[in-house]
């Protein structure tokens, strides 16, 4: 099994699947581990919108991002 999260970026009223490295500043997105479960920040949000767009950030892909819901 991959460890590889699946990325899904909102966009024209639709969840559409995306690779994460294509999360632009602005972006409303969300993350899904390997297993399927979303993946949630300590507080249980799982929607986020991208104050960056994704970069390398220790030779893995990041991005900075301002929580906007819960799960």
């Amino acid at each position: 099994m991959s460890d590889i999260r699946r990325t899904e970026i909102f966009v024209d009223g639709k969840w559409k699947e995306s690779d994460f490295e294509k999360i632009r500043a602005g972006d409303v997105f969300r993350l899904y581990e390997s297993t399927g479960e979303p993946v949630e920040d300590k507080k249980g949000n799982s929607e986020f919108v991208a104050k960056t767009d994704a970069y390398i950030k220790d030779g893995t892909y990041a991005v900075d991002v301002v929580v906007i819901s819960r799960r």
